[in-house]
């Protein structure tokens, strides 16, 4: 799926790929739902801050609070911060890698505790139109006592204004599913 969006997107068009910016502050509403367990929501914060042409640093924190299950109510918090590589792909895509250091706490009846670790993320963005982006992404984390999962993101944007973007995502894990609303202010563009 990856590979064919890259190929749609890497085809001529009059739109450019510098206007995928990498400086944005997103915060979204996360509706989620463990494999045969419980359900929860909450909001999670990212922003990316573009360092030079091609570099970028990015932060993220989530915050949700699933209802019932086993071990009754929970809290899942992960936080992580880092730093990334973008090129373009084209006339209207870039390819995103990033490395990350990732913090996780978890809070449950029965106790808390936390974790960390690292992330790699590789993905693409794409303008459609020129109003219209698409993303793609595969993140892996590997944390030292919980172990590692692999995340698969869709994400599209509708670019209300040069500055303020709508979006919707969806993202599957091992164990987990979740669905997104955003909103995402840019600052910086081209």
């Amino acid at each position: 799926m990856v590979a064919s969006m890259v190929v749609l997107l890497s085809a001529g068009s009059a739109f450019a790929a510098e206007n995928l910016s990498y400086n944005y502050a997103e915060a979204s509403y996360v509706d989620a739902e463990f494999d045969n367990g419980p359900d929860g929501d909450g909001v999670s914060i990212f922003g990316v801050g573009e360092v030079g042409r091609q570099f970028h640093i990015f932060g993220g924190y989530e915050t949700l609070e699933f209802d019932g299950g086993l071990l009754g109510d929970a809290d899942y918090d992960p936080l992580m911060a880092g730093s990334g590589y973008h090129r373009d792909l084209g006339e209207r895509a870039t390819f995103y890698g990033r490395a990350s250091y990732v913090d996780v706490d978890v809070d449950t009846i029965i106790g808390s505790g936390s974790d960390d670790g690292f992330g790699l993320t590789a993905g693409v963005r794409g303008l459609l139109a020129p109003k219209w982006e698409v993303a793609a992404e595969l993140a892996y984390v590997d944390l030292s006592d919980i172990g590692d999962d692999t995340t698969f993101t869709l994400r599209g944007l509708y670019n209300m204004t040069e500055n303020f973007s709508f979006g919707l995502g969806y993202r599957t894990s091992d164990n987990i599913d979740a669905f997104s609303a955003s909103l995402r202010f840019y600052w910086g563009k081209n």
